[in-house]
């Protein structure tokens, strides 16, 4: 007896699934990028000298790459940015 689902059927399907994946690996891995940008306060506050330097040089560098995604994806108020882009402002929020 035959699947229900034809092969195109079933493609869509795992095309979808995939894709939906893919699409919450690279969120997530953006989640985690916020989460370590909030922790950074709390081990400024414990860290020694060279470590503080450290912490801050990454700090900037991420600074300057927020100011550059700024610049590259600038967006009108009245459109709406798109989800990536969303992502990547919350990432870089001061």
């Amino acid at each position: 007896m035959r699947k229900p689902n034809s092969r195109k059927q079933r493609n869509l399907q795992w095309r979808f699934y995939r894709n939906m994946r893919k699409h919450r690996a690279n969120t997530l891995g953006l989640e985690k990028q916020v989460r370590a940008l909030k922790d950074d306060v709390n081990t400024l506050m414990q860290a020694t000298e060279e470590q503080r330097k450290k912490i801050n040089e990454i700090i900037e560098e991420r600074n300057a790459w927020a100011e550059f995604f700024r610049e590259y994806f600038k967006v009108g108020e009245e459109k709406k940015a798109p989800f990536i882009i969303r992502v990547w402002k919350e990432v870089f929020a001061k």
